[in-house]
């Protein structure tokens, strides 16, 4: 019988970003923009000081994106899945802001692996892969 995964995801993700800190890799207040330098200039100045604590505790202020509604008003993004996990957080970073606080899928599935990939592919170039399979 099928099942739904949910948010396992963020659980995951969540495990080895703190593994990543405990290591020295990064901190809680490693900012968004000093990742991905390259979206600097395409998000809404609201969301360049986002840091690992914002995305990991719902507090980066990014838009819910947890019902069919919004998923149907998202365009097509197109290329290899981390080229897609790219292009959504582009769209996501241009959209207007919420509430803090406010429970948001994009706040790690928008690239939050992307994130830890590009954090732990600075640093040492296994860290990332090691701990989804050690």
């Amino acid at each position: 019988m099928p099942f739904h995964l949910g948010s396992n995801s963020k659980a995951f993700t969540s495990a080895i970003a703190f593994k990543c800190i405990d290591s020295g890799y990064f901190t809680l207040q490693t900012k968004f923009v000093d990742v991905f330098p390259e979206l600097k200039d395409s998000m809404l100045e609201v969301y360049r000081f986002i840091t690992i604590s914002d995305l990991l505790s719902h507090q980066a202020r990014v838009r819910a994106y947890t019902s069919g509604s919004e998923f149907i008003n998202l365009p097509a993004f197109n290329g290899s899945v981390s080229d897609k996990r790219c292009s959504f957080a582009k769209f996501v970073l241009k959209q207007s802001p919420v509430k803090s606080g406010t429970y948001s899928n994009a706040n790690l599935c928008s690239d939050g692996s992307e994130f830890l990939k590009k954090l732990q592919a600075n640093r040492t170039s296994n860290f990332y892969f090691n701990s989804v399979n050690p």
